[in-house]
């Protein structure tokens, strides 16, 4: 077996590997599934650019890139697609913290406006 074929089914193994620790952690819940998707993503396309080699060769050789370059930009696309979502969904979780905590202040304001006054 030449070294390609081997560092292919390496590759492959790896990415099949990377699956299916991703559907663990989404199936038990530790993982939200449109995360999930962008992790899976990542893993099913080192599996099958691991299996086609040579389709990745051709189009890296159309893009002026190695195999290995268009690997590293597929994945660094997916990986920022992935940020990208962490961040507006961290922005919008810290919006409604805002929003929750000043809802509790203005009813706690409230609530000791309605409280009888202590006695003397």
């Amino acid at each position: 077996m030449s070294t390609g074929a081997k560092q292919a089914l390496v590759l492959a193994a790896g990415g099949g590997v990377f699956v299916s620790v991703v559907l663990v952690l989404a199936r038990r819940r530790l993982m939200t599934t449109r995360y999930a998707l962008g992790w899976l993503s990542i893993g099913l396309l080192t599996a099958l650019g691991a299996s086609v080699t040579n389709a990745v060769g051709r189009v890296g050789h159309v893009a002026g890139m190695t195999p290995t370059a268009v690997f590293l930009a597929v994945a660094t696309i997916v990986l920022v697609a992935i940020a990208l979502q962490l961040s507006i969904s961290v922005s919008g979780l810290q919006s409604h913290v805002r929003e929750l905590a000043e809802t509790q202040a203005l009813l706690e304001d409230r609530l000791r406006e309605l409280e009888p006054p202590d006695p003397p």
